[in-house]
């Protein structure tokens, strides 16, 4: 589908709403009772917080953000006036509509309550990786910290004769495993649970 509106957009289409920070919940509400559909999707779970036994509440995979289904003709003023809602994105010609196909990616990855299941921990404390981008780029390092949530990684690296903390981007690093992955759905958590 092209990026901008035009004369060939469906009358209804998914376009991407940005909410007030932590107000996704709200802006949901709030355009639900407008009549618009919204959806928060997908929502994630940690698999590995949950096996030890730290289990969180869902969270946004896309945080500060909406997938809108509506006709922009008719439900514009209804959306980004609704409580909770910023605006929309757009390209500097109008609102950018989504494809279905994409929506309907996100939604197989999730079960009906629209929550996908995530491993987030792919290193491990003491493992080595591979800083593949940055400043540091090609240094051996020792994973400290993940950080999940946050989507970066605390490592230790010998520079200067002295090992440094250093906090990156999960996407910043190679290793034997790539960053956070989805997994099956409830299966997968109680095998996990069971471990």
């Amino acid at each position: 589908m092209d990026s901008t509106i035009d004369s060939m957009t469906p009358m209804h289409a998914w376009f991407v709403a940005r909410t007030k920070p932590a107000r996704e919940d709200y802006a949901q509400r709030t355009l639900g009772l407008r009549g618009v559909n919204a959806f928060l999707l997908p929502r994630i779970v940690e698999v590995d917080a949950v096996a030890a036994g730290r289990p969180r509440p869902p969270a946004p995979l896309f945080p500060g953000y909406l997938f809108v289904r509506m006709n922009l003709f008719v439900d514009f003023h209804r959306v980004i006036w609704a409580p909770g809602v910023r605006e929309l994105l757009c390209n500097g010609t109008g609102p950018v509509p989504i494809d279905d196909e994409v929506i309907g990616q996100l939604q197989l990855r999730c079960d009906e309550r629209g929550i996908a299941y995530v491993s987030s921990t792919s290193w491990s404390p003491g493992e080595q990786v591979e800083i593949a981008e940055g400043p540091f780029a090609g240094l051996l390092a020792t994973v400290e910290t993940v950080m999940p949530r946050r989507r970066r990684i605390k490592l230790l690296i010998d520079f200067l004769a002295r090992q440094t903390s250093v906090d990156l981007p999960l996407t910043a690093i190679r290793g034997r495993q790539g960053p956070a992955r989805f997994v099956e759905g409830e299966g997968q958590m109680e095998a996990l649970a069971q471990a």
